[in-house]
């Protein structure tokens, strides 16, 4: 498996562990409370000389208010109280009894605020192993649970090797359960974060933060155990503190049962789990102009979720980022027009087996890799289609692949590729002699339905298999061809070629008349253009009778070259002896006669 980091930061450092928890009731209604093992004496909480490796307990010499050492008792974690984890990162061991936090005010919290004043580095919450989950009861809207965003200097990492369970007590209004981390900083639960309790249509559930430059790994076992009628989300980005490009990462180990909607509000979710479960949807939203979201795949995942791309502003990147075959078996959306952009990595493949519809907006395939729109009764989408790099593979065998409105036009950019077997009932309009189209499956002949015709003024290139007998057709239906410019026609065999049978590479019978390009064909290797066939040129170009095929001819194996030097030389030879013979029997003639 491929590491999934590799489009922002290497997560080399990152453990995989499991949880414990620890009881946290009360306190005089503090605004902060620092915890720090070496904090002994009043205001010594920054831990100096320690290595911040403790138990992190119910010791009120672990425990500073701002004024002085205190017993931590709390019945209610209220409005603006902060538990700060202040000193030396290191490993934070949770004590017997588990922690719990009741979040009751509005606007709560951060419940736990990692802080590294001193020295940066990981916290880590809860020994390896440990299986009891930190609880946070949540009964009012925009709780902030974990937050990391301070000291942007210093690295502070967070592990949590604690399963996280957040506790709806409220089906109304509760909009976000809040973790976050800084830039260059990476938060991990190793063991999911999982929700029980009442939903409403509210209900946002878990929002994930990362500042652009920071990620976020969602590890291990996440289950919902509350409402299913209407899914928890898991929310990337969304916030004040969210900016535009933080990295969201649900590793091959994470899994998702019991229901869950996901959401990408600015940022990229990278996926390398099939594991998501059975909610309805995948969002990709964008936060406006100049913002992008992403949802891609990380390694060869099946994604069965519908993924729907919300606002008109910003881009919508889905597809997938690592040089593996993924495959989405759910429905593609534009709602609100929203344009779309699919992608594959170099070396990538990423088929699109749903239906690509809901909506007018327009669908951009990126990236250097394969794009296989493969919805057999073709898509449903109203929008233009731009093909701006590597290939889109099209396989439907009904409708159009390229959406339901024929007057939308099919942009082929130079360098990028069209090809397969599928159905296209818009116009291809090729951007120059880049521009290729290539009928056929990989490694099988085929034909490509091109009944929206084709435009072409400043050249295209053609690629075109021959497998014995067959061979790739382009048909255009009766739709009109427009060729101008240099048409570069390449030919790959994949077995033999049939020599003296004439090969049909193009079919229809549409307006073809104003085409009048200048080819330059290649024949496959160990073969030639027939020159007996099309005027000496191997190949003949018809518009009047929709005819453009071609014949080969075999390479003359080396012994008949030799053949052939040799009887070049010796009509030479026999040529210049006949010559010289002629000139001394003129010499011998003058000779005579001077006598």
């Amino acid at each position: 498996m491929k590491s999934p980091l590799s489009l922002s930061k290497a997560l080399s450092g990152i453990m995989a562990v499991g949880l414990a928890s620890l009881a946290f009731t009360s306190v005089s209604h503090a605004d902060y409370l620092y915890w720090d093992p070496y904090a002994t004496t009043v205001g010594s909480n920054n831990g100096n000389g320690g290595t911040g490796t403790a138990t992190w307990d119910m010791s009120a010499t672990n425990w500073f208010n701002g004024a002085s050492n205190t017993d931590v008792a709390f019945s209610s974690f209220g409005s603006n109280d902060h538990a700060v984890i202040g000193g030396y990162a290191g490993v934070m061991d949770i004590g017997s009894g588990g922690i719990t936090f009741n979040n009751a005010g509005a606007s709560s919290g951060p419940a736990i605020l990692p802080s590294s004043s001193w020295g940066g580095g990981t916290y880590t919450i809860g020994a390896t192993g440990a299986t009891n989950p930190i609880i946070f009861n949540t009964v009012a809207q925009n709780n902030e649970f974990v937050e990391a965003y301070y000291s942007t200097s210093i690295p502070t990492d967070v592990l949590f090797n604690a399963p996280i369970q957040i506790n709806l007590t409220s089906a109304t209004q509760v909009y976000g359960s809040v973790f976050g981390i800084d830039s260059a900083n990476t938060m991990t639960f190793a063991n999911g974060i999982s929700v029980t309790g009442a939903q409403d249509a509210a209900t946002m559930g878990i929002t994930l933060r990362a500042v652009t430059g920071g990620t976020i790994v969602l590890d291990g076992a996440s289950v919902n155990s509350g409402s299913t009628d209407l899914p928890p989300s898991i929310t990337c980005g969304a916030g004040g503190n969210s900016g535009p490009g933080g990295l969201y990462v649900l590793p091959a180990t994470s899994s998702f049962t019991g229901g869950y909607s996901f959401q990408v509000q600015s940022g990229t979710m990278l996926v390398s789990t099939s594991n998501l479960g059975t909610s309805s949807y995948i969002n990709v939203n964008t936060n406006g102009a100049g913002t992008s979201s992403a949802f891609l795949t990380g390694g060869p995942v099946t994604i069965s979720l519908d993924v729907r791309a919300f606002n008109t502003d910003g881009t919508h990147l889905i597809g997938g980022a690592t040089a593996d075959h993924s495959i989405y078996t759910g429905q593609i959306g534009s709602w609100n027009n929203s344009a779309i952009t699919l992608t594959a990595a170099d070396g990538g493949q990423v088929d699109f087996n749903g239906n690509i519809g809901w909506g007018n907006g327009t669908i951009t395939k990126a990236g250097a890799g394969t794009v296989v729109f493969g919805y057999d009764a073709g898509n449903t989408y109203g929008g233009a289609t731009e093909i701006q790099s590597g290939t889109l593979l099209t396989k439907n065998t009904g409708g159009s692949v390229f959406g339901n409105d024929s007057t939308k036009v099919v942009t082929l950019d130079s360098g990028a590729t069209l090809g397969g077997t599928g159905i296209s009932t818009q116009q291809i309009v090729a951007g120059g002699i880049s521009a290729i189209v290539a009928p056929g499956e990989t490694n099988s002949t085929g034909t490509l339905h091109l009944n929206g015709g084709m435009l072409s003024t400043a050249g295209v290139t053609l690629n075109f298999d021959i497998n014995g007998a067959s061979n790739d057709v382009i048909d255009f239906g009766t739709a009109p061809l427009t060729l101008g410019g240099s048409v570069i026609v390449n030919f790959n065999s994949l077995g033999s070629v049939d020599t003296g049978s004439v090969y049909t590479l193009f079919a229809g019978s549409g307006d073809w008349s104003a085409s009048s390009p200048s080819f330059t064909l290649s024949a496959p290797i160990g073969y030639v253009l027939d020159p007996s066939y099309g005027a000496g040129l191997g190949y003949s170009f018809d518009p009047s009778t929709h005819d453009f095929s071609v014949k080969f001819g075999s390479v003359p194996e080396p012994s008949s070259y030799m053949m052939l030097i040799v009887g070049f030389a010796f009509l030479a030879f026999a040529s210049r002896m006949t010559k010289v013979t002629g000139l001394r029997g003129e010499v011998a003639q003058a000779g005579n006669a001077k006598k």
